[in-house]
């Protein structure tokens, strides 16, 4: 377990992978001026005494599921499964507007350098209320593709931004004013490097991601 210092959840842990939620807020690698303190994979370097290697990437704001594998030719094999599309990923994510059908969003997206790229996102709604007098929807997000903000720029193409998203969403407004980015990576579903069995991580959004679906009356 980690030291009650930290905001961080050991998921899952043995001689190829070491699983954890990284906490909002927080990078996968180490960017300038964000302290060291705030780097998954240095944090989990120190903490766990041995070299580390991410696997894929979550955004900043997002919180979630985060997979590193202790040696490069583990670390080779899943980013194969990652660009390969044999991952299956759940997020979940809190959204502007009522949904109420399930979508299958085929909207092909610019990447800097690669131009336009296939893109697709499976949005299952969960249940729609009203948060600061505005309706919200907590909605399962499952990307078939994954490219640079995926979740985040098809939620906004279709008219329903993510909550707290100031990048492609509002800036303002009762349901987004000193909100953080609504998304949280819960479910991984992949191979196993080395036994090649199915292995499946599930894991729940952090307490801030949960008090505000709880203000619109929303279990998650």
């Amino acid at each position: 377990m980690f030291p009650m210092s930290y905001s961080l959840r050991l998921l899952y842990q043995d001689g190829q992978l070491l699983i954890v939620h990284k906490p909002a807020g927080w990078t996968i690698y180490a960017e300038d001026g964000v302290p060291k303190d705030q780097h998954l994979q240095s944090v989990c370097e120190d903490l766990f005494a041995q070299k580390l290697f991410p696997v894929h990437r979550l955004d900043r704001g997002t919180c979630g599921i985060v997979v590193f594998a202790t040696d490069g030719r583990w670390a080779r094999e899943l980013h194969e499964q990652f660009s390969g599309r044999r991952v299956d990923k759940t997020y979940l994510a809190l959204v502007e507007g009522e949904i109420k059908k399930t979508q299958r969003i085929d909207i092909a997206l610019k990447e800097k350098g690669k131009g336009e790229q296939s893109a697709l996102t499976v949005l299952k709604p969960r249940k729609s209320s009203i948060l600061h007098g505005e309706p919200v929807t907590l909605v399962e997000l499952h990307p078939e593709t994954g490219r640079f903000h995926q979740l985040r720029k098809h939620c906004k193409l279709i008219g329903h931004a993510l909550i707290g998203d100031t990048t492609y969403g509002r800036r303002s407004g009762k349901i987004n004013e000193g909100e953080r980015l609504m998304l949280s990576a819960i479910g991984l579903n992949f191979s196993h490097p080395r036994t090649r069995k199915e292995l499946k991580i599930v894991d729940t959004p952090d307490s801030e991601f949960v008090a505000l679906a709880k203000t619109a009356g929303l279990s998650v």
